[in-house]
């Protein structure tokens, strides 16, 4: 999504706390979806809940998904 260099005003990132800190829209870099891939589920309820913390540019949040 974004490379490791710096933004022109040096903000690390800046495509991350834009989508995460200003409009509340979450990246999903790093799920393991191998499971839902072996099982061959084309359908399922992904449930992805929010930090409760405003602001944040990283957070650890627990997904759950429901087949």
């Amino acid at each position: 999504m974004e490379s490791d260099a710096s933004s022109e005003d040096g903000s690390a990132y800046p495509v991350h706390g834009f989508l995460i800190a200003d409009k509340g829209i979450h990246i999903l870099e790093i799920m393991n979806t191998a499971g839902l891939a072996a099982d061959n589920a084309s359908e399922f309820l992904s449930i992805l809940g929010t930090s409760r913390v405003e602001g944040l540019a990283h957070a650890i949040i627990t997904p759950l998904v429901i087949r």
